[in-house]
């Protein structure tokens, strides 16, 4: 006896024109004659086992039942038909495709890998998975791979470091690593696996802010703003900074670990955001032997001393403070990114290979996207710094995207264009980066045949 998954998409219209609702009929009916093509259901026998999988942004198995006959040739010739007979239904707590795409024993399951199907086969070791979480004995065998290596080793740096700079391909998702990093660095776990009081306290104790051209000092350590009119008159008053309000909250926590995200970091001019911090973040001067004193020292109130057991105009970054920066490669202002902030920070790169394997992209998804990758370093003046990573193959509820026109056209398409601008083969570079997503012979590769 073999075990098969039976896939309705919602999306699809019957002979009507109307959407099927397959979770309405799962629901409704004892049995449901199912249609696929004639390959795909060339193995199906009667007596094997059947899950009903339901497409989507929210897809997994909603029920499962028995194959009563063999498959049979009905109204359309061009397929087969099978009658399923449910056992048991579960469509409001169904089995998801991220639990199932999570565990090590079914993250290989075909309906995840190539799901444009309607009969995929599944192992033995898949269905007892499968029947465990039906059942509510699941234990979850989680993955050990790429991402998991990364996060341990990037967070060993930054301990060690405390200021650590992921840089990289556009889609890398180095931001939201960053913020998975300052989680596991304060509680020792994702963010996802916090509860309620523990992401209470992160919005606490790390602090994300992005850096632009107009950004500065003021905004980022102290400075002056402006205060409520005051009989038709506006005055101005010393403020902290968020770098300088999110150290002082570190200092009153000293067993805690502080993370801040700097996003975008090459953007700003920093020796104009810095100032005298260049000396104070470096690891060896942290806490009170890096101590400096700030611009605008001799304005200080006491709402903005730092630590009141040094007094007025001394700022240090307190030693449970780290900081994380995030950049593109292909940034032009990387370029003239300070040497001297450079030396004080790890770097390290996120490619576009990593960012897939931390995003479990699918084998055919990573496929498609190394293809797109070496096409592009293929062209001359782009190189590994300008690949796309896996985040531009993420729907908008962080699953798989599916390779197709609408992929292409809305989302690498205009990115790929930029790269191109200007060039003089910009539309011939354009059908060959195309055809290698598509998998199509490039109009070289035909001139060599002809």
């Amino acid at each position: 006896m073999k075990t098969w998954i039976f896939q309705g998409n919602p999306d699809i219209k019957d002979a009507a024109g109307n959407k099927v609702d397959v979770a309405g009929n799962v629901g409704a009916l004892d049995k449901w004659d199912w249609d696929a093509p004639k390959k795909q259901m060339e193995d199906v026998k009667k007596g094997d086992r059947a899950y009903i999988w339901v497409s989507g942004k929210d897809a997994g198995i909603i029920a499962s039942g028995t194959i009563s006959c063999d498959p049979e040739t009905r109204e359309d010739k061009n397929m087969l038909t099978v009658d399923i007979e449910f056992d048991r239904k579960f469509i409001s707590s169904k089995v998801s495709r991220n639990i199932l795409r999570d565990d090590k024993r079914t993250k290989g399951l075909k309906i995840l890998e190539m799901p444009r199907a309607t009969v995929f086969p599944v192992t033995e070791e898949e269905e007892k998975v499968i029947r465990s979480i039906i059942d509510g004995t699941y234990v979850q065998v989680p993955i050990a791979g790429a991402k998991e290596e990364i996060m341990e080793e990037y967070t060993k740096l930054l301990k060690i470091s405390k200021n650590l700079i992921l840089t990289g391909a556009p889609g890398t998702g180095k931001t939201y690593l960053a913020k998975e990093l300052a989680s596991i660095l304060v509680f020792g776990k994702k963010e996802a696996e916090l509860n309620d009081a523990e992401i209470s306290d992160f919005k606490k104790c790390h602090a994300f802010v992005q850096f632009h051209p107009s950004y500065d000092y003021t905004d980022f350590v102290e400075g002056l703003r402006p205060t409520k009119p005051d009989a038709g008159n506006i005055g101005f008053e010393l403020k902290d900074g968020i770098f300088k309000a999110f150290c002082k909250e570190a200092l009153n926590n000293k067993d805690r670990r502080y993370v801040f995200i700097i996003d975008e970091i090459n953007r700003g001019e920093i020796s104009k955001i810095f100032g005298e911090l260049f000396f104070s973040i470096e690891p060896s001067y942290r806490g009170e032997k890096g101590k400096v004193k700030t611009q605008y020292s001799q304005m200080q109130s006491e709402k903005t001393i730092f630590d009141p057991n040094l007094g007025k105009g001394w700022f240090y970054v307190p030693e449970n403070v780290y900081i994380i920066g995030t950049m593109n490669d292909i940034d032009r202002s990387v370029e003239s990114f300070d040497f001297a902030m450079r030396r004080r920070f790890i770097w390290k790169e996120i490619t576009a290979e990593d960012s897939a394997n931390a995003m479990k992209l699918p084998e055919s998804v990573k496929t498609t996207m190394k293809r797109l990758n070496d096409a592009m370093s293929n062209i001359a003046g782009l190189n590994s710094s300008y690949h796309v990573g896996g985040a531009y193959f993420l729907a908008g509820n962080e699953n798989p995207a599916e390779s197709g026109e609408d992929l292409w056209k809305y989302r690498l398409e205009p990115l790929l264009r930029e790269y191109l601008r200007g060039r003089p083969d910009a539309e011939q570079e354009m059908e060959n980066l195309r055809n290698a997503f598509f998998k199509t012979e490039t109009a070289d590769a035909r001139n060599e045949n002809d």
